[in-house]
């Protein structure tokens, strides 16, 4: 409970005082465990994934790539980017539930993009890709994560192995629209 004095008292009847400076930022996925007073000075604020998508959170992380120290994402790298989230992500998700695809843990379509960004992240490094480097370069890596992002976490289950499934809907899906054979 987080009292009138900013003072976090735990379960366990410990007490948190919290100086003017500091802030609590929950990051949760229901309230039922929580007490009123606690959620009223929360100011909560509830996004669903639905209302706002994946496009904001890719831009973002776009914007982020290019305002890195390294300046190896310029404007020709980060549209090459986008273009390449615009042609996969949607169908791709929107595949993985027409077909019901099961992950071995359940995941939002939100958490595979953050994924996707992660790996895009650590592989578009200075050295891999550097500054001018060609479509064909990011397409490459792109297709990678993207791979690993959406198929990495695909099981086999009642004697279907979703992986090799989705492997071969990738494959037949994307091999004739991109530039890079595989």
């Amino acid at each position: 409970v987080m009292d009138d004095n900013k003072v976090l008292t735990l379960v366990s009847n410990e007490r948190i005082p919290l100086t003017p400076t500091m802030r609590l930022l929950f990051e949760i996925s229901h309230l039922r465990n929580a007490s009123p007073a606690t959620v009223s000075r929360a100011g909560v604020l509830y996004l669903n994934e639905g209302d706002i998508g994946w496009a904001p959170v890719v831009q973002s992380w776009i914007d982020d790539m290019r305002k890195a120290h390294t300046g190896h994402i310029d404007a020709k790298a980060a549209a090459t980017l986008e273009a390449l989230f615009a042609t996969y992500v949607q169908s791709t998700l929107d595949h993985l539930r027409a077909t019901r695809t099961v992950h071995v843990t359940p995941l939002t379509d939100l958490s595979l993009v953050q994924t996707l960004c992660a790996l895009l992240q650590s592989l578009l490094s200075p050295a891999n890709c550097p500054k001018g480097s060609d479509k064909e370069v990011y397409e490459a890596y792109f297709h990678f994560a993207a791979v690993w992002s959406f198929g990495g976490a695909l099981g086999a289950e009642k004697g279907k192995d979703q992986r090799k499934a989705f492997s071969d809907w990738w494959r037949s899906e994307w091999a004739s629209r991109a530039s890079l054979k595989f």
